[in-house]
């Protein structure tokens, strides 16, 4: 594809190690990534089996990044020239594949959602006029109890249902349309919560660039589930500068790029 835009990176980065305490148990990390061909969600196993899950806290904020926790890999679309704003919020140590890879292996952007921007909320359609204008963090705390509380209530009212049905003589066929209601509910409920809730971020635009709150700048990507790939997919790879060459010997069928930040 021809790049045109000098805003977006034909690269996917992925800093590793964030929480570690020093550069060199990040290195460690990284040839470890490298050497064994998997890049990992907690709790990092080397496997595609059952990989990839979701939970839901519904007790917890859907505007603050808490309610739905996907097991994911993360990755930033930042061009080379840029990515130094980023380094600063995670580490100085991490690897690059190719945008169309990654889409290969299901990767996508997160939605982002400023949770400070105001909207208009209509509590009741029977009452056009009677609106409010709140933040559209609030709004979709609210619409997501409602979605939540919906679901449940279908799921309930449908399982009443077949209970009725099983006494009606002949009701084998109203008892296959509540079973593929039930079906269909529990598809857009996946739907749903896989691919575009799990998706979400919300960020607060009011705080500056280089505060770790502020999302937006790390234009970032998801990868449901573990990554498994081959040494020859890595295309860069970030070091500081006083392990290029321990890496050369610890990783030597590396031939992509490597970078020094």
């Amino acid at each position: 594809m021809l790049k045109i835009q000098r805003y977006i990176s034909d690269e996917l980065t992925h800093f590793v190690g964030k929480s570690l305490s020093n550069e060199n148990e990040q290195y460690d990390l990284l040839i470890n990534i490298l050497n064994s061909g998997w890049l990992t969600h907690p709790p990092h196993q080397h496997t595609d089996r059952n990989s990839g899950g979701l939970t839901l806290s519904r007790h917890l904020k859907l505007s603050e990044n808490l309610m739905y926790s996907p097991e994911v890999i993360c990755f930033c679309d930042i061009p080379l020239d840029d990515i130094g704003l980023h380094v600063t919020k995670y580490s100085r140590v991490g690897l690059a594949f190719s945008k169309s890879f990654l889409i290969e292996k299901g990767a996508n952007p997160v939605f982002y959602i400023s949770k400070d921007s105001k909207v208009k909320h209509w509590p009741s359609v029977d009452e056009p006029n009677n609106f409010s204008n709140i933040l559209r963090s609030e709004l979709f705390d609210t619409m997501i109890d409602n979605y939540q509380n919906l679901v449940k209530n279908l799921m309930i009212y449908f399982k009443d249902l077949s209970y009725q049905s099983a006494e009606v003589i002949g009701s084998k066929s109203l008892q296959r349309k509540i079973t593929d209601f039930q079906h269909q509910v529990f598809e857009l409920e996946r739907f749903l919560d896989f691919h575009i809730f799990s998706y979400l971020k919300f960020f607060d635009s009011s705080k500056s660039e280089d505060d770790p709150e502020n999302y937006y700048m790390e234009r970032e990507w998801r990868k449901i589930g573990n990554l498994q790939f081959n040494i020859a997919d890595v295309r860069r790879v970030f070091l500081p500068e006083q392990y290029a060459g321990n890496f050369r010997k610890d990783v030597p069928a590396f031939l992509g790029q490597l970078t020094f930040v």
